[in-house]
């Protein structure tokens, strides 16, 4: 995900699975390889398990930035065929 350059101090994906009807938090971490804009953009990322099973996972962003105690939520679906 990109983000502005130093906006971020933390942040997180929530996956709800369908078909398990679970729900499950994975960490967000910079990417560091990958951000090679110095002044404009930060890049995170998280690895995300999708299982071996066809099913419906709908995530949404956590982004925090704690100084302003701000919190961002950001809703998508996503289909594994």
């Amino acid at each position: 995900m990109r983000v502005a350059q130093g906006d971020l101090n933390s942040a997180r994906v929530r996956v709800w699975n369908d078909r398990a009807n679970s729900e499950t938090y994975y960490n967000m971490a910079w990417d560091g390889g990958f951000d090679t804009d110095e002044v404009t953009y930060d890049w995170w990322y998280a690895d995300i398990s999708v299982g071996t099973q066809p099913t419906i996972l709908y995530y949404f962003f956590e982004l925090n930035d704690d100084p302003d105690n701000n919190t961002t939520r950001l809703h998508r679906k996503m289909t594994k065929p």
